[in-house]
């Protein structure tokens, strides 16, 4: 990160963030800290796509910290932002979270409606990942429901 930093790119500092983020939560952290320095350069640089991937890391950390408004008001915030700026990729990922946080928050209707959603806007653009994730996040919708 140093290196964007030194380098004065400000999108890649914020995706710098997003990605220490990522890796902080995958050895168990929260990834918060990362991802509000990202949202903060995003939003300060105008960078929609990394605002809205910074929100959904938020959105990601406060599902798994039991933070279920948190995750919701993020998940919300992505979702808003990836659709504002157009990236449908981004607005499924967005759909996800938020099908995530619902499904923390015991609210499985709303959590399988967007993610029927999301399935729809992977189905559309050809990310077969995309559609597994999910698939599984409506298989435990439909369940918890």
């Amino acid at each position: 990160m140093a290196i964007a930093v030194d380098a004065a790119d400000r999108r890649v500092e914020a995706d710098a963030c997003r990605t220490l983020a990522a890796l902080d939560r995958r050895r168990g952290g929260t990834g918060s800290g990362y991802d509000e320095r990202a949202l903060a350069v995003a939003r300060a640089n105008g960078h929609r796509r990394g605002e809205a991937l910074a929100l959904i890391g938020l959105a990601h950390s406060g599902v798994s910290t039991g933070e279920h408004t948190r995750a919701l008001d993020a998940g919300r915030a992505a979702l808003d932002s990836a659709r504002r700026a157009g990236y449908r990729l981004v607005e499924a990922e967005a759909l996800a979270v938020l099908a995530a946080a619902e499904l923390a928050a015991e609210r499985p209707d709303d959590a399988a409606g967007h993610a029927r959603e999301a399935l729809d806007i992977h189905r559309k653009t050809g990310s077969p990942l995309g559609e597994e994730r999910a698939l599984a996040l409506l298989g435990r919708a439909t369940a918890a429901g």
